[in-house]
């Protein structure tokens, strides 16, 4: 195991309270670190705590920016004065500045990784996804929405490929067809497409469910369940009436 800043940042034993401006950077510097490094793409273990890094500190993030949204919100309709609001504009905007900056640097991080021969099909997917995830939360929070929409599609689409490859059974593959899924629905408004998306997944799934070892039936009859719930949801109005 070669020695970086992620077994650092993610020991559960390390007994360092590490925050989240600290973790991004740690993870950008480890990243550079494996890609100059002798075998220069990360390991699956590696690979799971570059992905936790963004469910760590992203999301977080979000929050603190649509809490101060609020607030901003609610300070134009008070009698509170022009420099408090202007406060309230100014830490929004940092914070939005910080979710951006990082996340388009993680996304250029991810890009150089995707660049490496020696990923497998499953690795390729899981940095694609990521990358949708990033695009997501920048879709989230920044005014160029349309450009973050299509990103996340391309995203996608750049992994379809590799998810074809991988198992129907494949966590990797099943969240990220779920999430596709949901996107398209709710975000692109392409019923036709979310339930592609899902219906391929589901149908693949489904026949070679009873080859699951009992370890990981868990999460993939949860992602299944949730990939029937929308389908049913989601096609329920283009079910013909039952005649009287």
């Amino acid at each position: 195991m070669r020695q970086n800043d992620l077994r650092v940042c993610y020991s559960p034993n390390n007994g360092l309270q590490i925050i989240i401006k600290d973790l991004i950077k740690f993870t950008k510097k480890s990243i550079i670190e494996i890609l100059d490094s002798d075998l220069p793409i990360p390991t699956k273990e590696e690979r799971n705590w570059i992905g936790g890094c963004f469910k760590r500190t992203i999301p977080a993030k979000i929050c603190s920016y649509r809490s101060i949204r609020v607030l901003q919100q609610r300070e134009q309709n008070a009698s509170s004065s022009p420099h408090h609001r202007q406060l309230i504009d100014d830490y929004l905007f940092k914070i939005a500045k910080e979710i951006i900056d990082d996340s388009t640097e993680m996304i250029g991080l991810i890009d150089e990784i995707l660049k490496r021969d020696l990923l497998d099909d499953e690795d390729r997917l899981y940095y694609c996804h990521l990358k949708g995830d990033y695009y997501k939360m920048l879709f989230a929070i920044d005014g160029e929405q349309d450009k973050w929409k299509l990103l996340y599609c391309q995203s996608f689409e750049d992994g379809r490929d590799s998810l074809e490859k991988v198992s129907p059974l494949n966590v990797i593959g099943l969240r990220t067809s779920l999430a596709a899924s949901v996107f398209y629905y709710e975000v692109m408004n392409d019923q036709e497409k979310a339930v592609e998306i899902a219906k391929s997944a589901f149908n693949a799934a489904v026949p070679l469910f009873d080859e699951l070892d009992e370890e990981v039936t868990s999460e993939i009859l949860m992602l299944l369940q949730m990939l029937r719930d929308n389908l049913t949801l989601w096609t329920f109005s283009e079910e013909p009436d039952e005649e009287d």
